[in-house]
């Protein structure tokens, strides 16, 4: 995610993540997770919340709109606005985010994202993420849940792009369905950053995000599963390669397990002994006490 001319998202994507960050996942989400040293990243139009991208688009709009009608602005400018808010929100959907909360035991987490009876808070070491990331040209950010700094983060990229498209279109046409249009560039852009900013209501997440650069198929990670509903495309996101093999302990932090609230702590718990033991025997392992019922 490239920060340039945006010194408010610039200054988020430098925070450093706690040691640990935690994915919530069923059953079959940890053994896969175990046993292919892996993690699935969903294309972003088959998010649980799809409103996620279009908040940002909301913002974006909002802001050409204030700068619209602020004035001060030439024809030429107005002009190249309302085409970028008319194309707000048109980039193919061609990005695929992994989500994680600093928070390993959280009651909100394990209902929304866990089934009933059981699930795993799963504590990955944020070094090996970040690590992982950069391999796989993915990136490890923080979401920004202030309205004030979404505003400011969404003002700065309507003005860079908007000083992008005066510079490049007075010089020669461009063809609108090319990379190099700076309106295409403004949307790719505007749908990259817009998976970093979620509604104030989530604030309690703590959510960080793996976030991709457009991936293009075919691509080798790239693959299917269904849902009650449909076809969702998703990332196969190595935990792990032969660069960096230590999933299980990185700079002092060690991959742990939680599972979450269930009817049989015992028999969970001697489960995940034997998985461990079978595909990553440096994890730790531990249970959920919150007092929640779902059976």
């Amino acid at each position: 995610m490239n920060p340039l001319g945006l010194p408010t998202l610039a200054a988020v994507l430098g925070r450093q993540p706690p040691s640990l960050l935690h994915h919530y996942t069923s059953s079959d989400g940890l053994i896969g997770m175990l046993k292919n040293k892996e993690i699935w990243a969903t294309n972003i139009a088959f998010l649980n919340d799809s409103k996620e991208v279009g908040h940002a688009v909301d913002y974006a709009k909002n802001a050409i709109e204030n700068k619209i009608h602020r004035g001060g602005l030439s024809e030429s400018q107005i002009d190249i606005l309302n085409a970028m808010h008319g194309r707000a929100g048109n980039a193919a959907k061609r990005y695929y985010v992994a989500s994680f909360s600093e928070d390993g035991n959280l009651l909100s987490q394990w209902r929304a994202y866990c089934p009933p009876g059981g699930g795993y808070s799963v504590g990955i070491p944020s070094a090996q993420l970040t690590s992982m990331a950069q391999e796989q040209q993915f990136v490890l950010v923080p979401c920004v849940y202030e309205h004030n700094l979404q505003s400011q983060i969404i003002n700065e990229l309507v003005d860079f792009h908007l000083a992008d498209a005066v510079n490049c279109l007075s010089v020669a046409p461009i063809p609108e369905n090319s990379s190099d249009h700076p309106f295409w560039r403004f949307t790719q852009r505007l749908t990259q950053v817009g998976c970093v900013l979620k509604h104030g209501s989530f604030k309690e997440e703590r959510e960080w995000r793996l976030i991709s650069q457009p991936i293009q198929e075919p691509h080798a990670q790239l693959d299917f599963r269904s849902s009650p509903s449909r076809i969702v495309p998703f990332f196969r996101f190595k935990l792990a390669s032969p660069s960096n093999p230590n999933l299980g302990t990185r700079e002092n932090a060690t991959f742990t397990i939680i599972s979450g609230p269930t009817s049989d702590r015992e028999i969970t718990s001697m489960a995940m002994q034997f998985m461990i033991a079978s595909h990553l025997p440096a994890a730790a392992f531990g249970s959920s006490d919150i007092p929640y019922r779902t059976w």
